[in-house]
């Protein structure tokens, strides 16, 4: 196995021990109050032992790595583990989780094929940045990122100026230069200038979650250093790697499709966001509950401030997202099969509560009652 490999490995591996670290109670579930959600009912009655089981066997699967980087037996149980926690809940569906997941079976599968190992490695990280343009290319972007995370947090823009039509739209170019930079990442031969220049763009992003408070962006801080470092160890440390069409066959030709192909059926609701590398996408949709009895203790804490957008017509309403974000440091799922399961869930452990589940996304008026 060649040095970038086990290095590469070690870091992913490093990476992966610390957000886990920061996000415990996505496993460790009897210290949260927020619901698990199994994806398959038969796995629903899991107790969460289980899931403290698997949480520790994966963290010492993922240290050992830290120090047997070329042990193929330890990278494949350690994926093995890892899987069947993501089968208990929903909730550890997470954008890092799903790269991680696979550079991870990257490594264990093409361990002895360099060339292999380098063009997996290609599709899947050219595929983050494409999808993760195209993704963007929307109103919620411009109205959620650009205009109020970017212009107003970041640079302190006054409200008149950012509403100026002209640079609303010129936030359009950040996923336009974001996707260029991922097929040139794919298709140039001298990939160090994209790698830089994406690099360039984790470190503003790192810059503005700084500004913003480092313990309430703790995950997502670990995150961009871990893909600062993956391009800088993939794309402009080592000698270039040309990909050739030859190279899609056996396990590459699989990657090809997981990570080039379904990702755009997101834009049709066929697959998930969190498969499609849609962080920071601005069309997340998003759940409250509106509540009209007496609110439950445990989501107190979660009580929106104000009803902005007339969700719940005065009712108390809970922000899941809050919820989340708060209690655990992810965001929870944003699929409406996944807001489906969770208001199952709360009816259960809130029998006499009458509460509404209130699915929404830009534009913001665009709500809808979960059924």
């Amino acid at each position: 196995m060649a040095r970038q490999q086990a290095l590469l490995l070690q870091v992913l591996c490093f990476f992966w021990i610390i957000i886990r670290v920061l996000s415990h109670k996505v496993w460790l579930t009897e210290s949260r109050t927020f619901p698990i959600i199994a994806p398959f009912s038969i796995v629903d009655s899991v107790s969460a032992q289980v899931n403290a089981a698997l949480y520790f066997v994966s963290l010492a699967g993922l240290g050992l790595l830290l120090v047997f980087p070329k042990n193929r037996t330890i990278m494949a149980a350690t994926l093995i583990v890892i899987i069947s926690s993501c089968f208990l809940d929903v909730m550890c569906w997470q954008v890092w989780e799903y790269l991680f997941t696979f550079i991870l079976l990257v490594c264990a599968v093409q361990i002895k094929n360099l060339r292999g190992w380098s063009a997996a490695l290609l599709i899947v990280f050219s595929s983050v940045y494409i999808y993760g343009g195209l993704q963007k290319l929307n109103g919620g972007f411009l109205s959620s990122v650009w205009e109020r995370l970017i212009l107003k947090d970041m640079f302190g823009l006054s409200g008149s100026f950012v509403t100026n039509a002209k640079l609303h739209y010129v936030g359009l170019l950040v996923p336009v230069i974001e996707a260029a930079l991922g097929v040139l990442l794919l298709f140039m031969k001298n990939r160090k200038k994209p790698a830089m220049a994406l690099i360039g763009m984790h470190l503003f992003i790192l810059a503005f979650m700084f500004n913003k408070g480092a313990m309430l962006n703790a995950v997502a801080i670990a995150w961009n250093v871990a893909m600062i470092l993956f391009l800088h160890l993939l794309f402009v440390r080592e000698k270039a790697f040309q990909f050739k069409m030859a190279d899609l066959k056996g396990f590459t030709t699989m990657i090809a499709v997981v990570w080039g192909i379904l990702p755009a059926l997101n834009f049709i609701g066929y697959w998930d966001d969190k498969f499609s590398s849609g962080m920071y996408s601005g069309k997340d949709k998003k759940l409250v509950i509106c509540i009209d009895d007496e609110v439950p203790e445990e989501v107190k804490p979660y009580l929106a401030a104000a009803d902005a957008y007339n969700l719940c017509s005065g009712a108390a309403m809970v922000n899941v997202s809050k919820w989340a974000i708060t209690e655990m440091g992810v965001n929870p799922g944003a699929e409406e099969w996944y807001f489906k399961k969770l208001k199952e869930k709360w009816e259960k452990s809130n029998p006499k509560v009458n509460a509404k589940f209130v699915m929404y996304s830009y534009p913001y008026n665009n709500a809808k009652e979960i059924r």
